[in-house]
């Protein structure tokens, strides 16, 4: 037997640490070094039958990575700032990317941008130049009254953290990892998503998508709520197997 095989028959369905099954897999085919079965387990990762879900840690699962449909409104904002701002760096979240874990759906949506926190003044103003309905994060409370349209961005300054992925060169979405978190932190922007349906969407994006822990948990604790990321984690089944492989 090979040694994905060996590897996808031995811990299909598990979260397991590397350490495990570089144990598990030298248990049937003698003499193979640790080097050579990192090797299978990436080349799995590739072809999506295993997913990253901590440092070292591993789920043998066909969960894909959560990959959103960008709206008209995001896609028009990215072109913007690429082709306006063509040395800054940005991250986009939109709140509507949850719509598909809630029960109840939201009327409206924001779009968040993360820039240099200099340059979110002028971007705001550059942004409703275009006719954009831009806000910075600093009057948010203003955009019930103000705002014009049913997806409204809010600028603020860039949040460090690994829970993003590329758009092109300059631009970054925000992975599920970062998305789940800032909900929490950001009850006044993420209004719509709070209290049982907070709930609602740890569940249902946990159990559909293959989720990074330790990232999602280093980013919460640089934000300050990595206790009530917890308390929201605890939850779903996904979390509590990835616990029971560091213990």
């Amino acid at each position: 037997m090979k040694t994905k095989e060996i590897i996808l028959d031995r811990f299909n369905n598990q979260n397991i640490s590397i350490d495990k099954i570089v144990s598990g897999v030298q248990t049937i085919e003698k003499g193979i070094d640790r080097k050579t079965i990192i090797w299978a387990v990436n080349d799995l990762i590739k072809k999506g039958a295993v997913v990253r879900t901590g440092r070292g840690v591993y789920r043998l699962s066909s969960q894909k990575e959560f990959s959103p449909s960008l709206s008209n409104s995001t896609l028009a904002i990215t072109d913007f700032i690429s082709n306006q701002f063509k040395y800054m760096a940005a991250t986009i979240s939109d709140s509507s990317w949850l719509n598909e874990f809630m029960v109840q759906q939201p009327f409206s949506s924001v779009v968040v941008l993360e820039v240099v926190d200099s340059a979110v003044s002028s971007i705001v103003s550059k942004l409703r130049a275009e006719n954009f309905d831009a806000f910075p994060k600093s009057d948010f409370k203003y955009l019930e009254a103000y705002s014009k349209s049913a997806q409204p961005i809010v600028v603020s300054k860039t949040l460090q953290t690994t829970a993003t992925k590329k758009k092109n060169k300059l631009i970054r979405l925000a992975k599920l990892e970062k998305l789940l978190v800032d909900v929490i932190c950001e009850p006044d922007i993420y209004g719509q998503y709070q209290g049982w349906e907070l709930e609602n969407i740890f569940k249902n994006s946990i159990e559909k998508y293959a989720v990074n822990f330790s990232q999602m948990l280093k980013y919460a604790t640089n934000r300050g709520r990595k206790k009530d990321v917890e308390k929201l984690l605890d939850l779903t089944e996904g979390f509590l197997q990835y616990k029971e492989t560091l213990v």
